[in-house]
């Protein structure tokens, strides 16, 4: 993996040079961790793939759990924000299934590194107490998209089998996340995997006046 920049030795680097060193880490991080798993990962082999020394490697991260973190979450937030983002442009009552063609999910283009690193980094998040708050934060986010992408259809009462809010952002992460782990196995099946999730949300939205209320909230 080629540095974007070369250490300059002992003092400070300037901020740009420092961004792009700690960006040249975490790329780094990120494809030992998801080719080698945690432990497989060593520091320094991590390092020269960044081209840098161990010790300047330590100047950013002074251990392979901090760097974890910082992976992870730079990981999840290359995966969710875009998503996020597009989602807050979009009208709160268009349908699910149109608002799942007009935006760009986390897995419609999967990476592969990304994806080979994020699926094992559940279970060592789970595994080490001081990391399990990463799992919380995952959860934040994929809460924040699927309240948005549910809209006011829940509001209103519109997606069937669910009596609150709370139900129908749970049932549209469990619909989702089952496309999201089919595609991080099996990228060259993603679009006939997403034809088949459009295939469900549609059945699962209930045209105005089918039904009444459900006391959704």
């Amino acid at each position: 993996m080629p540095p974007r920049t070369r250490f300059r030795g002992p003092g400070r680097p300037p901020a740009n040079e420092a961004r792009d060193r700690v960006g040249d880490i975490v790329d780094a991080a990120r494809a030992r961790f998801a080719d080698d798993g945690f432990g497989g990962a060593s520091l320094s082999a991590i390092a020269a793939d960044a081209g840098l020394s161990l010790a300047a490697l330590y100047h950013y991260f002074p251990d392979k759990n901090t760097l974890f973190e910082r992976v992870y979450l730079d990981t999840l937030e290359l995966g969710w924000e875009p998503w996020i983002r597009e989602l807050e442009e979009l009208d709160p009552a268009m349908d699910l299934a149109g608002k799942l063609r007009s935006t760009h999910s986390p897995a419609a283009d999967p990476d592969e590194v990304k994806a080979a690193f994020f699926t094992p980094a559940q279970v060592h998040a789970r595994r080490v107490p001081e990391l399990r708050h990463l799992l919380v934060d995952r959860d934040a986010y994929r809460h924040r998209a699927f309240k948005l992408l549910i809209g006011s259809l829940a509001e209103e009462g519109r997606i069937r089998n669910a009596h609150t809010t709370e139900e129908a952002v749970n049932l549209l992460e469990v619909i989702h996340s089952g496309w999201v782990f089919e595609s991080a196995f099996h990228p060259e099946r993603v679009k006939q995997h997403f034809a088949s999730l459009l295939a469900i949300v549609e059945g699962l939205t209930v045209d105005g006046g089918e039904l009444p209320k459900q006391g959704a909230r």
